[in-house]
């Protein structure tokens, strides 16, 4: 929101607060704007006429946000865990991978590399990776660490060959929930030139 909106914020809040029989005062108000102010007027309005249809009592910022449909840092790490899965799973060790929520690249060199992760198995993986995974995952999204300059995750092939024949390197696989993981080229350390691709 932009504060040309706080007007129409106040109107909306306080009815909600009307409705819910419960009366707030200008901090209280304020304290709303804090916590919903990386949302739309639309999202807020939207958020507070789910909360009249379904809530028995007035909702907080955190429920409102919920309502929005703003996922909480234990939800996107949840989600996070899920993408990272089904990337070991298909693409694996051999193969370089690049996620397009460059968080995962992150926390995954975080952990040991792409390399060490995807050789972890049973318990080691399913449990213990796992809990470390979404620990990591959460702190990062909890304090808005930014990665995305994030470097794709290397492969068994690009760790080996990378320097001594770059032009034989594949370039990593773009993988994530709206990708339909094709390679890709892209921008990669000096070790990792890009690799053209001809028709044979």
């Amino acid at each position: 929101m932009t504060p040309s909106d706080h007007e129409k914020f106040r109107t909306i809040i306080l009815g909600m607060s009307e409705t819910f029989r419960q009366k707030l005062t200008a901090a209280g108000i304020e304290g709303f704007w804090l916590g919903l102010s990386d949302l739309s007027i639309e999202q807020v309005g939207q958020a507070v006429g789910k909360a009249l249809r379904s809530s028995k009592w007035m909702p907080t910022v955190s429920e409102l946000r919920g309502f929005a449909g703003v996922k909480t840092p234990e939800q996107e790490a949840s989600d996070a865990w899920e993408t990272f899965c089904e990337g070991v799973s298909k693409v694996g060790y051999y193969d370089s991978i690049d996620f397009t929520d460059r968080r995962i690249n992150a926390v995954a060199k975080h952990l040991g590399g792409w390399g060490r992760v995807c050789e972890l198995s049973g318990d080691a993986f399913h449990v213990w990776l796992r809990k470390d995974f979404l620990t990591t995952f959460t702190d990062f999204a909890q304090r808005g660490v930014d990665c995305s300059g994030e470097y794709p995750l290397l492969g068994f092939m690009a760790r080996q060959n990378g320097d001594r024949w770059p032009n034989h390197t594949p370039p990593p696989v773009l993988f994530g929930p709206e990708t339909d993981q094709k390679r890709i080229a892209r921008k990669r350390p000096k070790a990792l030139p890009k690799l053209e691709l001809k028709k044979v």
